[in-house]
């Protein structure tokens, strides 16, 4: 019996795709090569194994290559510029006394874009095996933006992303199962292995693996949410309940 990454009950056959599968829907040669998703039982996770035994050279090789950016448009520079116009509209001055790191920062453009406005900024790449002794300090805000549905271990990301916040505030996007996914099931655009997506969260799913670590979670939309264990006095604009 197969157990669920996040909360550890049984799984289920959720269905399977070819592995050139991707978010742009494009309509690539089929590579004959199946990847079979499972579904959690309890906490709806949806996730593969296929690619649990893959080292850095393969995923380079195979999803990090030179065509990813046909497969993720806006990864080089729509999503970096956006997500620090977000980060700065919503703490405006007071990031310039904040230190931030940026986890999973690939070509390290959300730094170079948020930088100017923080006392402090890094970015770790878990796919590059960037300076991993930046994991060991900690930081007000951690950033980590379509990160978590490509961790073939998304428990211990999530361990290393709370550690890092311990004192501060994770905020992160993820696309959560939604209406759109209950009704297309494994053919939900999301689901695409050709982009490296292998970990697909429901609320629940997402929820519980915070809890796991002492956090709670917040979502802003279906996308970007904000964990923390407790809520640090600059970030209590994010809550209209906050104390």
């Amino acid at each position: 019996m197969s157990q669920c990454k996040i909360c550890g009950h049984a799984t289920a056959a959720f269905g399977e795709v070819d592995f050139s599968k991707n978010c742009e829907e494009l309509a690539e040669p089929a590579t004959g090569e199946r990847v079979r998703y499972e579904r959690c039982s309890v906490c709806g996770f949806v996730f593969t194994r296929h690619f649990d035994s893959w080292n850095h050279e393969r995923f380079a090789e195979r999803v990090y290559n030179a065509d990813y950016g046909r497969f993720d448009l806006d990864y080089e520079e729509t999503r970096p510029r956006n997500m620090a116009r977000l980060l700065v509209n919503t703490f405006g001055d007071s990031l310039r006394e904040r230190s931030l790191l940026d986890y999973g920062s690939g070509s390290g453009r959300f730094v170079e874009e948020v930088r100017p406005f923080v006392a402090h900024a890094a970015g770790f790449d878990p796919f590059t095996a960037s300076d991993a002794s930046l994991l060991d300090r900690r930081y007000d805000i951690v950033t980590c933006f379509e990160v978590l549905e490509h961790e073939t271990d998304p428990m211990r990301a999530i361990r290393r992303l709370a550690l890092a916040a311990s004192n501060g505030i994770v905020v992160h996007s993820t696309l959560v199962q939604n209406a759109e996914f209950d009704a297309r099931g494994i053919e939900w655009w999301y689901i695409a292995p050709r982009n490296g997506h292998v970990s697909i969260f429901s609320r629940a799913a997402l929820a519980t693996a915070w809890q796991r670590v002492g956090f709670q979670v917040a979502s802003m939309n279906d996308d970007l949410h904000v964990a923390f264990a407790s809520i640090p006095p600059f970030a209590r604009r994010l809550f209209s309940t906050a104390p």
